[in-house]
């Protein structure tokens, strides 16, 4: 999958419906530190999980990671502290 991806340090990578992190850790070693890998999920339970999985790496779990559908957009800006 990572070499599809073309993946290279420094991108910024988004995994959508990550579940519990099986590829966050990879996609953040893809990115190294000057990238971010950020996972998002509707199930808090599976974020907490891929959090824990993933700690130590480069990967992300804004505030917002299990908002229900309240991502930020264009008219909706992130929450303050991300």
């Amino acid at each position: 999958m990572l070499d599809e991806l073309e993946l290279r340090p420094g991108h910024p990578v988004l995994d959508l419906g990550c579940g519990p992190g099986t590829d966050p850790g990879a996609l953040a070693e893809a990115v190294t530190a000057a990238g971010e890998g950020i996972g998002v999920d509707h199930d808090r339970a599976a974020v907490d999980t891929a959090e824990q999985r993933t700690l130590g790496q480069h990967a992300v779990w804004p505030p917002w990671a299990t908002s229900g559908g309240s991502l930020p957009t264009a008219s909706r800006p992130r929450p303050e502290g991300y």
